[in-house]
């Protein structure tokens, strides 16, 4: 952490962002120091206690919105995605394959969404409404380690990460479980 904060300090990196511009090679900035986050929930050790207090101030500086609490194991959710969607991947890219067919073929587009939680990487704001029109092109999913979608907003057109946005005024059951189960693995804090 102590590196961490020096370069950005030395170079004037004031966000995640930022920071992945110049920097970023497989992982963005704010994913890591989530894990870190994660990794150090243990109160029970004094220096991790002091680690978690410089990643969770560095959240604070650089705007990140903190990960939820790991949400509790759904069985039915559990194995669709690892008999649908995740079966016969063998590394993050696969998986990554995996997830967006999955998600490109369950949900049907367009459809209206609101803004569930606002991210560093995304210029909505939690309770804004958008449309969404499509899956985002699978490189972009791939180089960003994440699900990203196509949406109309304010006269532009752009992708956001999918776990921002929760379907409303939707009948489609399949495209509400597919985002749900989307929503599942980020929660449970999977990683590809």
């Amino acid at each position: 952490m102590k590196l961490f904060l020096a370069k950005c300090e030395r170079e004037q990196i004031t966000s995640f962002a930022d920071y992945d511009e110049k920097y970023m090679v497989h992982y963005r900035s704010d994913k890591w120091v989530e894990a870190l986050i994660d990794l150090t929930e243990d109160e029970r050790l004094t220096k991790i206690i002091t680690i978690r207090e410089k990643a969770l101030n560095i959240f604070e500086n650089f705007g990140g919105v903190l990960p939820m609490k790991r949400i509790e194991e759904n069985a039915e959710r559990e194995e669709r995605i690892e008999d649908e969607i995740v079966v016969d991947t063998y590394n993050e890219y696969e998986r990554i394959t995996g997830w967006y067919c999955y998600l490109d073929a369950k949900i049907t587009f367009p459809f209206k969404a609101k803004v569930i939680k606002a991210s560093v990487i995304s210029p909505l704001k939690e309770g804004e409404e958008t449309l969404v029109l499509g899956m985002a092109d699978q490189e972009q999913c791939d180089d960003n380690m994440n699900m990203f979608v196509e949406i109309e907003w304010k006269e532009r057109k752009f992708s956001v990460p999918l776990e921002q946005l929760y379907p409303v005024d939707i009948g489609d059951e399949d495209t509400v479980e597919a985002i749900e189960d989307w929503h599942y693995w980020v929660d449970r804090g999977y990683r590809f």
